[in-house]
């Protein structure tokens, strides 16, 4: 097949399951987000639809945008990951945070909040964000800066 016949099928299908993020069911919604998040720089045009979900009144769909902004790359971006990890869902909070961890020094920023977040009330958040720290290794001592 001829690269760029490829490439434009390629941005057809893209373009068609981004339109499923206004889909009316929330699992629908989910899907399409986690899936433009997997499809990374391909389906980078598309990151202002998976923004326009972070209220979504599904926690599903906002637990699947913290995934998807994993490979986050400019400060709006980190911005929505900062608002996710203010999210009433623990399970949010948490894929947010994860999500902030595999960013590095990129999002230094965030580290006192990531820290703060080990003095939640909820020991599921405690134990979380202290999972996610313990996975970094080495690299945690970048937040206590």
């Amino acid at each position: 097949m001829h690269p760029i016949v490829e490439t434009s099928a390629t941005d057809l299908c893209i373009a068609a399951l981004a339109r499923g993020t206004t889909d009316a069911d929330g699992c629908v919604r989910a899907a399409v987000v986690e899936a433009l998040g997997k499809l990374g720089s391909a389906a980078a045009k598309y990151v202002p639809s998976v923004l326009s979900l972070l209220e979504d009144k599904e926690a599903p769909v906002r637990r699947q945008v913290a995934r998807a902004l994993r490979c986050a790359d400019d400060a709006l971006q980190l911005k929505a990951l900062g608002q996710l990890l203010d999210d009433q869902d623990v399970s949010v909070k948490l894929s947010a945070a994860e999500s902030l961890s595999h960013l590095g020094e990129v999002c230094l920023q965030m580290g006192q909040k990531l820290l703060v977040m080990l003095r939640e009330e909820s020991h599921e958040v405690r134990l979380g964000i202290a999972d996610i720290f313990a996975a970094m290794g080495p690299a945690a001592s970048l937040y206590a800066i």
